[in-house]
């Protein structure tokens, strides 16, 4: 099983945001839609992210404080993807 197929199993967004934005920094990134959905769909409305699981509840610093550092990743990892993306079809012949 891939590291990528592990942490989606195993619902780590936080490792799979990493990964992904490593993927987007290879010669050829993969950019596989199938690593993509799942850590969108684990996105809340507002595109916070949580480390594992599901989003947790309570009081919002505390929730920040669990979930700032993977939001972050994965907005980091959709930059560097979307930016590999857009540039393979600007060099396309």
């Amino acid at each position: 099983m891939s590291l990528l197929a592990l942490r989606l199993e195993r619902r780590q967004w936080d490792l799979l945001g990493e990964l992904l934005a490593t993927d987007a920094c290879l010669p050829r990134p993969a950019l596989d839609s199938a690593n993509w959905g799942p850590l969108a769909a684990a996105q809340a409305p507002d595109g916070a992210l949580p480390a594992v699981g599901d989003m947790p509840t309570g009081d919002a610093g505390e929730v920040f404080e669990l979930v700032y550092h993977p939001t972050l990743v994965a907005a980091f990892a959709t930059t560097l993807a979307t930016s590999r993306a857009f540039t393979a079809l600007v060099t396309t012949p």
